[in-house]
């Protein structure tokens, strides 16, 4: 039994050497891969780009220009006028109506004693619709005048013939 004892003590002395050397390989290697796993992490740390700010650009408020606008879409422009009755404001209406780049007319409002207001949607200037205005409506016994323009808007006057331009 004594012997037995010995091969026993003898055996679990290997065992426990052998143990203890395959934990001391095991916590080698859970160290070796601590430690890589760290390098990669901070190696990715490091290449990553750090986020750089602008700096502050002030921007100066536009110049004031005339408003151009592209060819073929229309803009929206108020049309002011004074008309003596609402017959004469429905004959420019239609007139308005056959100008070659007018492409909508919305009466927006009528009155005898103030403007009455419509809205054109108008492909061009504010300069060329007066033009045309004066060039392409012709309502008879009536004159038509324009009174102002500016970049959104367009004031007409109808009123009609003097009677001493008749016997022309």
């Amino acid at each position: 039994m004594l012997e037995m004892n010995q091969v026993l003590n003898e055996k679990g002395r290997k065992n426990r050497k052998v143990a203890g050397k395959e934990r001391r390989e095991m916590t080698k290697e859970k160290s070796i891969v601590f430690m890589l796993s760290l390098i990669i992490t901070l190696s990715g740390c490091a290449t990553t780009p750090r986020v750089k700010r602008e700096p502050k650009i002030k921007i100066a408020p536009p110049p004031v220009q005339r408003v151009t606008v592209p060819s073929g879409v229309p803009v929206s422009v108020l049309v002011k006028v004074k008309a003596p009755n609402y017959r004469i404001l429905n004959v420019f209406k239609k007139a308005l109506s056959k100008i070659k780049r007018v492409r909508n007319i919305y009466q927006k409002k009528f009155s005898l004693s103030q403007d009455s207001e419509l809205e054109v949607r108008y492909i061009g200037s504010t300069e060329k619709l007066a033009d045309e205005i004066m060039s392409e409506i012709h309502i008879p016994e009536f004159v038509l005048e324009i009174i102002e323009f500016d970049q959104t808007s367009v004031t007409v006057n109808i009123t009609p013939v003097p009677a001493e331009q008749e016997s022309y």
